[in-house]
This record gives C-alpha cells, sequence and structure tokens, in this order.
C-alpha cells in the first residue's frame, strides 16, 4: 500500500490566492515561517505566565499573536486586492506599530530604568520564555532584511510590505526585552547581568535583585 498523497508533498506551498505555489524553501516562506514560529514562541510565554499580577502583559502577548497574524495574512497574499476568491484579505494599519511603541513606554516606566549592561537571559520561566521569543523576533526580522535584496522586479509589490514588518519587528523585539525584565522584577527574581573587569578581561556574573 502506496501512502496517500498530501498537498505540499512535492516540496511546494501555497501563497494567496492559492493557485500560487512557491518552494517550501522560498525565502518569503522562511519569512512567514518565521513569524508563525514567532507566535508559537509566544504561546509557551502565555502558557508560563500564571501570577495575576502579570495579567497585563498576558493581554499584550495575546494581541500581538493576533496583529501577527494579520501581518502574514497581508505578507502571503501576491495580489493587493481587498477581497480574493470572495474572502476579505486582513491588512494591517499604521496603529499596531503605534500600539507597540504605547506598550514600551508602558514597560519602560515599570522597569525605571534604561537598559544599561548585558542581561542574561533568564529568570522566571515565563521571563526566559519572552527573552527566547524576543530572538526569534530579531531572526525574523533579520530574514526580512535579506529578502529585500532577493526581491525582483515581479516581488516589487512586496518592498513595502517588507519594510512596514521589519519595522515592526525591530519595535516588537524591543518590547518582548522589556517585558521579559519586566516580568523577573514584577515577580521578585533576581537580575543576572554580565561584569568586565576592564584590568583583568575577567567576565562574572552578577545577581542584582534590586535591578
Amino acid at each position: 500500500m502506496k501512502p496517500q498523497q498530501w498537498r505540499g508533498d512535492d516540496g511546494t506551498t501555497p501563497l494567496n490566492p492559492p493557485e500560487v505555489f512557491v518552494p517550501k524553501d522560498s525565502p518569503v516562506i522562511f519569512c512567514l515561517g518565521a513569524m508563525q514560529e514567532l507566535s508559537a514562541a509566544l504561546g509557551v510565554a502565555r502558557s508560563l505566565i500564571k501570577e495575576p499580577s502579570l495579567s497585563e502583559l498576558d493581554d499584550m502577548l495575546r494581541e500581538t499573536q493576533r496583529h501577527l497574524y494579520v501581518v502574514k495574512c497581508d505578507f502571503a497574499s501576491i495580489s493587493e486586492e481587498v477581497v480574493i476568491n470572495g474572502k476579505k484579505i486582513p491588512r494591517p494599519s499604521d496603529e499596531d506599530v503605534l500600539k507597540v511603541d504605547e506598550h514600551v513606554q508602558l514597560l519602560e516606566t515599570k522597569l525605571g530604568n534604561k537598559p544599561d549592561r548585558f542581561i542574561l537571559e533568564c529568570g522566571d520561566p515565563a521571563a526566559a520564555a519572552v527573552f527566547m521569543a524576543n530572538e526569534v523576533a530579531r531572526r525574523a526580522e533579520r530574514l526580512l532584511i535579506s529578502l529585500e535584496a532577493t526581491i525582483t522586479e515581479q516581488g516589487d509589490s512586496l518592498i513595502p510590505k517588507i519594510k512596514a514588518c521589519q519595522q515592526y519587528l525591530n519595535h516588537l523585539s524591543y518590547q518582548l526585552y522589556l517585558m521579559a525584565r519586566v516580568i523577573n522584577r514584577t515577580l521578585g527574581v533576581p537580575e543576572e547581568s554580565i561584569s568586565t573587569n576592564g584590568l583583568t578581561g575577567e567576565v562574572t556574573v552578577v545577581a542584582d535583585r534590586g535591578n
């Protein structure tokens, strides 16, 4: 008995509209995959947020997952039409980036100081998960920057989307970095940072409960 043939067994995957197929290792798919991985990483972080005092941060992460879905829908659309095959395509707006900036301002206020040292990605499990999500966001951003260099004339319509998405991820990654630190501070978990002796070059880890 032969295995059933599934869509995608030929190494391709559809974009929107569904008739457009590209290789699964296409640069566009790498970018979409990284954003999907980011959403999954945020889901892991949310599953670890247990304290009621962190409910506001959970709301932020849920909203981020929603917006990432909208971005992916827009990014996967070859056509700029509002309705494709009878379905209205979700499209992101500048308001989403502005919302991230509002989150950043709130988190900076909670933290009380600007980052001034190298912080180790650790602490409460929820914080560690958000730190990891931050790194996934950075990788997705790098993939988008690389993607722009590969775009041909046929893909010119993607360039504005790439720029907007790269800006969003750049802002979001900073939000996630701040959020991880705020989680540790809220829960009273010591923050670990790197200290380098300027004379000997010795690197040590310093735990600071007061952050």
